[in-house]
């Protein structure tokens, strides 16, 4: 699940008024704002079943970033033996979570990195590597009014989670603190002592149950398999850039302007540059495919928060590569989306839209796939949405009034 699932309608972070929505909750938004104040949801972010019941991770280890790269988990992963005999080969989202301590300590971990694992065989090791964010906060106070004119600095010690169940399940694995630019990774968890991390699905099940006061019976404990020892795994990185500057100083004031106002006389038309090469710019509203009010038939999509829900990069590509192909026959080269607006308020209007559920980070990640599967045929994409927009009751006249 990219969406945390509420007791109750009004179980939120934001006040919800009669013709106004107040945000005040800082960074406590989504599930943070259950474990700031120590709630338990119906069901947790990132709550998910796989068919891989049984997981071990017998081995992790901290990789300090390189020069301007991000940090990274690798990990070895070991689908259990499973007595049902489920499919043969599986798929497994395996989700890092952060928590701040210094300079200013939090009260919530929050998704910091994720990856999907395909092909995971049982009695089978697989080799990960996840990059994640490097947690960074911007250097103001609260309340401050020339927050603009400062900067990002880093989180100078932070623990890294891992979990496979949601961030309820997460479970420590480092302490990682930051001294002039060196990391250094304390241990949370003992792989030599304590053996394997284990995740048994059923047995989340059960605590999940118990927690909400569900009688059940505990899941009776399972003898694990034993796991030989593996190699270190391998990782390739891809570096993509585009330079415009060319483009840029060639074009007059009067060019650059019209790209701001558009073609008063079309709607979603942006006049081009014939003499630069630089192609008009005909948009379809989207962001769930070619909306009808383009003529002729268009395929409904399956919405942009249920491709948010499968964690899955190259799924997100593929489905945009697919909605791009429409757009392209139906004479478009930008689509009006994905969507990216932050879920807050369970009853929003629009939330079938919106990629990333609770979370940035696995919207940032998503939303990156999506871009750019549509620009594999090549159609321009408007990520659009950022924030506080959860009403479409009274849309032109409601007020949304976020916490300065």
């Amino acid at each position: 699940l990219t969406l945390t699932m509420p007791n109750s309608m009004h179980e939120t972070s934001i006040t919800v008024n009669h013709d106004s929505d107040d945000y005040a909750e800082g960074f406590e938004f989504g599930y943070r704002w259950y474990e700031a104040h120590n709630k338990r949801p119906i069901f947790c972010f990132g709550w998910g079943l796989s068919y891989a019941k049984y997981m071990q991770v017998p081995h992790a280890e901290f990789q300090a970033p390189v020069a301007s790269g991000r940090p990274s988990v690798k990990m070895q992963l070991w689908r259990d033996s499973d007595a049902e005999e489920t499919m043969i080969a599986v798929d497994q989202v395996v989700q890092l979570y952060v928590q701040h301590h210094k300079p200013h300590a939090r009260s919530f971990k929050e998704l910091a990195g994720f990856g999907k694992i395909e092909g995971l065989h049982q009695k089978e090791a697989i080799q990960a590597e996840i990059e994640l964010d490097a947690p960074m906060i911007w250097d103001s106070e609260p309340g401050d009014k020339t927050a603009y004119d400062k900067g990002w600095v880093p989180v100078t010690e932070f623990t890294v989670f891992i979990s496979l169940h949601g961030v309820e399940h997460a479970r420590p694995l480092f302490t990682v603190k930051v001294e002039d630019g060196e990391h250094k990774a304390l241990r949370e968890y003992d792989f030599d002592q304590d053996g394997p991390m284990k995740f048994d699905q059923e047995l989340a099940v059960w605590e999940r149950s118990q927690a909400r006061g569900i009688v059940s019976e505990k899941p009776v404990e399972r003898e694990w398999d034993s796991i030989p020892s593996a190699s270190s795994p391998a990782s390739e990185k891809i570096d993509c850039k585009q330079n415009v500057q060319c483009l840029l100083k060639a074009l007059t004031l009067d060019e650059k302007l019209q790209f701001f106002a558009g073609d008063l006389d079309a709607i979603d038309h942006v006049p081009g540059v014939d003499r630069l090469g630089i192609p008009e710019i005909n948009m379809g509203d989207g962001p769930n495919g070619v909306a009808n009010t383009i003529p002729g038939t268009a395929t409904s999509f399956p919405c942009n928060k249920a491709i948010g829900d499968t964690w899955d990069r190259n799924l997100t590509a593929r489905y945009a590569r697919a909605m791009a192909k429409e757009f392209k026959a139906k004479g478009k080269n930008m689509m009006l989306g994905p969507g990216v607006n932050l879920a807050r308020v369970p009853q929003c209007g629009r939330m079938d839209e919106y990629i990333p559920g609770d979370d940035p980070t696995l919207g940032a990640e998503l939303v990156k796939s999506f871009v750019k599967g549509a620009l594999d045929e090549n159609i321009m994409t408007n990520v659009k949405h950022f924030g506080n927009n959860e009403q479409e009751t009274n849309r032109n006249q409601w007020s949304a009034n976020p916490d300065a």
